[in-house]
């Protein structure tokens, strides 16, 4: 965290993981407490608008209300809250404020910055437009494909909202087990720095994902529903899924950064990367030695460093090296889009 937002009480919301004792620590935080570092974060944090977002808390439970001037902020707002100690939860209604762009317009500029992005350029997908609201349909491979499709999306200027209800997940020919599913779901909480799986107990059912157990933080909660999503669930089941600070004990987390082989972390990267519709993953060559990372892809879907870099910071990889080549490395952006979508985060 930047040094210049290490307010008394923002510290007290992000550093309780410090502690070995998750009870004690975890006293100290109110419903003020939370409002005030989630306050500081939105005050301070770049990719938000500029304007004010109110924040409310009752029992750990966040909702944030006001405007913004676009849906990437607006999501950035509510990831930041979620990742702030303290949080079981968080409801946003911020409002979408921005430019007036016709119908028609918005349509034929979100349909380009569908075209024009190197990994969803390929997608069947299809939209239409009412009073900024996009409306997509057609098909998707995966449920990461849609996730991806939709950020495209909301980083167009004008868009206030979208409809995705019939934008279909069609998947593969075979249809994972449950005992698959169950199983990638397990091996991909063992590698996730972002997340710590020791106690939570998957267990699949119809591909639906029982996720039960405990976790430190709401964000922690948001990327387990996505692992889940991500492995081939159909819907995922959390409702017996707590969030709780003494979750974040020191102790709890000690395997989470244990030494891993060489042999151990090169299949975790490979298999990681099967699931960013980002990168071809079958094009990439990932070697490991004495934990350090080396990779190569002749052609890998506008794949950045950092996709790797994000998996590779877990336990046991030290460095990534070699080059990432971007498939439509040169291709028009959009004029209409956010610039670089990476500006939003």
């Amino acid at each position: 965290m930047d040094a210049h937002l290490k307010t008394p009480l923002v510290a007290q919301c992000l550093t309780l993981s410090d502690s070995d004792d998750g009870h004690n620590a975890a006293d100290g935080v109110t419903d003020g407490v939370i409002t005030a570092a989630i306050e500081t974060l939105l005050a301070t944090k770049k990719g938000l608008s500029s304007h004010p977002i109110t924040v409310s808390t009752h029992d750990g439970l966040v909702n944030l209300t006001g405007l913004t001037d676009n849906l990437l902020a607006r999501k950035r707002a509510e990831d930041i809250a979620l990742a702030v100690r303290g949080v079981r939860g968080v409801t946003c209604t911020v409002a979408v404020r921005t430019d007036e762009v016709g119908d028609a317009e918005l349509q034929r500029d979100v349909a380009r910055a569908l075209a024009d992005d190197p990994a969803t350029d390929h997608y069947r997908v299809h939209c239409t437009v009412a009073r900024g609201v996009v409306t997509l349909t057609g098909l998707v491979q995966s449920w990461a494909e849609k996730q991806l499709a939709l950020r495209v999306v909301q980083g167009v200027r004008g868009v206030r909202a979208f409809v995705a209800d019939h934008l279909t997940i069609r998947g593969g020919e075979m249809i994972k087990s449950d005992e698959d599913i169950t199983t990638q779901v397990r091996e991909l909480l063992d590698w996730d720095i972002r997340v710590n799986g020791a106690l939570v107990e998957v267990r699949t059912a119809e591909q639906v994902v029982h996720l039960t157990g405990t976790v430190g933080t709401a964000a922690e909660k948001d990327r387990l529903v996505a692992i889940a999503y991500q492995t081939g669930a159909t819907r995922v089941d959390v409702r017996n899924l707590l969030v709780a600070y003494w979750a974040l004990g020191r102790a709890i987390r000690r395997e989470k950064v244990a030494s891993k082989t060489d042999e151990a972390i090169s299949r975790a990267v490979r298999d990681t990367l099967r699931f960013n519709p980002r990168v071809r993953a079958s094009e990439i060559l990932v070697q490991v030695h004495d934990g350090v990372v080396t990779q190569g892809a002749p052609r890998a879907a506008g794949a950045r460093r950092g996709h790797l870099l994000d998996y590779c910071g877990g336990p046991g990889p030290r460095p990534v090296r070699g080059p990432l080549r971007s498939a439509g490395a040169g291709a028009r952006r959009s004029g209409p889009a956010l610039g670089s979508r990476q500006d939003a985060f």
